[in-house]
């Protein structure tokens, strides 16, 4: 059973990647600070779709397997 001390810097390590932003989010930033909000949320958009078709291709492979 991990002691005190382990838990403090698992729970640091654990919230920092939690609020650092990632690739995708930096993109949609950078892109909403240069062209506007709407911008911004087609970027957003563009993230998602992909992430999810992504999600979508992996899936059958994934399911295949178990």
């Amino acid at each position: 059973m991990p002691d005190f001390a382990e838990w403090w810097v698992y729970l640091g390590a654990a919230l920092l990647i939690a609020f650092v932003p990632g690739p995708g989010m930096l993109y949609v930033l950078a892109r909403s600070i240069r062209g506007g909000s709407r911008e911004g949320v087609l970027s957003a958009f563009g993230n998602t779709l992909g992430a999810s078709l992504h999600e979508c291709w992996r899936l059958p492979s994934v399911c295949r397997r178990s």
